[in-house]
């Protein structure tokens, strides 16, 4: 019997898990989150409070090379608290450290429940303001699973 690849869902939740567990972000299943100065994780829409959050959205999921071994592409939208770019900065390229395989030259990572094949991230995207003057930046992540 061969294992299933994980849903968007899963791999969303582990990948969450994972930057919480680096002490780059807090996440709680319920979404609801005290304040803090701590970025909170969030999927699907980035919500205006609190100041510091991370978003975590799978825009692809592409398994037609391999049924079994799927490819995802990742993005993750970093903001943070203070109105200065290089906060939201740091913060995006803590996680770039911790989570690419070029960087700490690693691959075959378990992510909770998910074995993570590869990581790397194949798009830094420049740093903007938004209407609230907090800085943002978003990068896209290429994930392949391997389901033992």
């Amino acid at each position: 019997m061969t294992a299933r690849a994980p849903t968007s869902d899963e791999l969303e939740a582990a990948l969450a898990q994972r930057i919480a567990d680096a002490g780059h972000a807090r996440y709680f299943l319920a979404g609801l989150y005290p304040p803090s100065e701590v970025p909170a994780i969030f999927f699907g829409t980035m919500p205006d409070k609190p100041n510091a959050a991370i978003l975590i959205n799978v825009y692809n999921d592409d398994r037609d090379r391999d049924p079994h071994t799927p490819i995802y592409l990742v993005q993750l939208r970093f903001r943070s608290n203070a109105g200065d770019r290089r906060a939201t900065e740091q913060l995006a390229n803590r996680v770039f450290d911790d989570l690419d395989d070029r960087v700490n030259e690693r691959s075959n990572s378990q992510w909770g429940p998910i074995r993570i094949l590869h990581c790397y991230r194949h798009l830094r995207a420049p740093a903007a303001p938004d209407a609230n003057g907090r800085w943002s930046r978003p990068d896209s992540y290429t994930i392949t699973t391997n389901p033992s």
